[in-house]
């Protein structure tokens, strides 16, 4: 009997939430551009987050059962297969500002840094740049800067190499070369400037942060459900969608300024974006 009593109670209940839910005012966002949560909501949320988790969950299986791949010149590697795809030079396309690039910033307790990268672009040019501080020297800088547009020689073409820069990977999440043979420029003095060789290596200390996988599906989901859904919406995401990984290693090896050898070894992070 008190179970009945409930019943019309509930309907009640459920009548007055699904009215509220229909009648429920649409929020604008804020200055035309900052969305905000709507109606269907926390129907989204719990969508993309089960989606979201799913994938996670499913990459992770993946990786631990992935196909391992060949042996390096030092002993085997194990290798897998989505790092050897990660990690290769990415088709730029057609898309004018396609890019695939490779950055490194390391940095030691005694001041000694080295901040650095390639990214290319359609039509054979870079956006490349190099700055290296030694111990009792002034702060060197590509004889680009401040412009970082080079265009790549026929050799360069395809790698991430541009004016005397050049960065080659290794092994696949592991490690990779960063080399340099040119002139550089003071800083303090642009006017004037030295012969720099650099042959450092760097060697991966932790696995690599992938944003695609490893960013919280939390607040992936809270932005995402806090858009208005379309096919546009998902096409324009898929259209613009970019890889990025960083990835925390040591830079060892030795710089060469102006005859002066310099030996490096710092902490460095890595990383990689490729994408529209």
């Amino acid at each position: 009997m008190a179970m009945l009593a409930i019943v019309p109670i509930m309907i009640a209940t459920c009548i007055v939430l699904l009215f509220r839910f229909i009648n429920q005012k649409y929020n604008p966002p804020i200055f035309g551009i900052y969305t905000r949560r709507n109606k269907y909501f926390w129907f989204k949320f719990v969508f993309m987050y089960v989606f979201l988790r799913a994938k996670q969950l499913y990459v992770h299986l993946k990786g631990l059962l992935a196909v391992e791949l060949g042996n390096s010149y030092d002993g085997t590697k194990h290798i897998h297969e989505d790092d050897v795809a990660l990690e290769q030079k990415h088709s730029l396309g057609d898309y004018s500002q396609s890019v695939d690039a490779v950055y490194f910033n390391g940095t030691a307790k005694d001041g000694v840094a080295l901040v650095c990268g390639v990214a290319r672009r359609p039509q054979f040019y870079c956006d490349a740049f190099m700055y290296v501080k030694v111990n009792g020297e002034d702060l060197l800088l590509s004889p680009e800067l401040p412009d970082t547009r080079i265009k790549q020689t026929t050799l360069q073409e395809g790698h991430y190499k541009a004016g005397s820069i050049c960065l080659t990977n290794l092994i696949p999440m592991r490690n990779w070369k960063v080399s340099y043979n040119g002139d550089m420029k003071y800083k303090n003095n642009p006017e004037k400037s030295v012969k720099v060789e650099m042959d450092l290596t760097w060697s991966a200390h932790w696995q690599a942060f992938k944003y695609d996988t490893d960013m919280s599906p939390l607040s992936m989901a809270k932005d995402m459900a806090r858009e208005k859904w379309s096919a546009d919406y998902f096409n324009v995401l898929k259209k613009f969608h970019q890889t990025h990984y960083e990835q925390m290693g040591f830079l060892t090896g030795k710089i060469v300024v102006d005859g002066k050898d310099h030996l490096i070894n710092m902490p460095c992070v890595r990383d990689h974006s490729f994408g529209k």
